[in-house]
């Protein structure tokens, strides 16, 4: 469990490491960036591989614009339900 003690700005709490997820999460990332890493450095891109990048962009693009509108309007919505019972 955390304890929190007031009157220090809070700052222990955004960077300290007691009952944290980061070391965890950086334990996983951490060999697999560095994987990805020297993987890129050693596979050489092609004008294919060129291609395919800017048509994974163009999916992307439009992936996150729909997320994008659908997370707006449940915000939305429930914003309005939440005026609502108040």
């Amino acid at each position: 469990m955390r304890s929190y003690d007031n009157g220090r700005w809070g700052l222990p709490v955004l960077w300290g490491l007691r009952a944290s997820v980061f070391p965890r999460a950086l334990a996983l990332a951490l060999p697999n960036g560095i994987l990805a890493f020297f993987l890129g450095l050693a596979i050489e891109a092609t004008d294919g591989d060129r291609e395919i990048t800017k048509n994974a962009f163009s999916i992307m693009a439009g992936f996150s614009s729909v997320l994008f509108f659908v997370l707006y309007f449940r915000s939305n919505v429930a914003y309005g339900r939440w005026w609502e019972g108040g």
